[in-house]
């Protein structure tokens, strides 16, 4: 019998893990849950940095993955393209949003990993068509409304730009290479 590929179970939990940070995150707004979507959130962050390969590239990539992309979300509610539900500080994105962003930065060299492989045209058109994918299950599911008609093709282009530059930060980190 061949032996289980721990890195592929490891993605696997990634991957998983992932979806249902996202899940409990946005579903939470709706049915005043937001507290304990972000206790949730925070344990599949810590089990996710424990599982990872090599975790000393990591800090500085959930930085600027995780600020980025709440300064981005952020900026585009400033702008009145989205409105966002949900405990926030001030007029930031909510809190919700920042355990998405963190849940996210750990799967770019895991679960993620193989978009890094892809050439940037079609890592901008994946980000072009997953991004705003994403938010608009969000405005579905209640946690968000669009602020404008035209907001899912801004945030398309945004994503077009986006995904390719943060899987260039994360293809940069040492695990990276080694994980391909």
């Amino acid at each position: 019998m061949k032996p289980v590929d721990s890195a592929l179970i490891r993605r696997l939990g990634n991957a998983l893990g992932f979806q249902l940070g996202w899940w409990l995150c946005v579903c939470s707004v709706r049915h005043d849950f937001q507290a304990w979507a972000l206790l949730a959130a925070g344990v599949l962050c810590a089990l996710q940095w424990r599982l990872s390969a090599e975790t000393g590239h990591l800090l500085g990539l959930i930085w600027r993955v995780a600020g980025g992309g709440v300064a981005i979300d952020s900026a585009l509610q400033a702008l009145g393209w989205i409105q966002f539900e949900g405990w926030a500080l001030g007029a930031l994105a909510p809190y919700w949003l920042w355990a998405i962003w963190l849940m996210f930065a750990l799967t770019l060299n895991e679960s993620m990993a193989f978009l890094s492989r892809w050439p940037s045209g079609a890592q901008a058109l994946a980000g072009a068509l997953a991004g705003p994918m994403s938010y608009g299950a969000g405005v579905a599911l209640g946690a968000a409304q669009w602020g404008q008609p035209w907001t899912w093709a801004g945030y398309a282009l945004v994503w077009t730009v986006w995904l390719p530059l943060v899987l260039k930060w994360a293809q940069v980190a040492p695990h990276a290479e080694s994980a391909q």
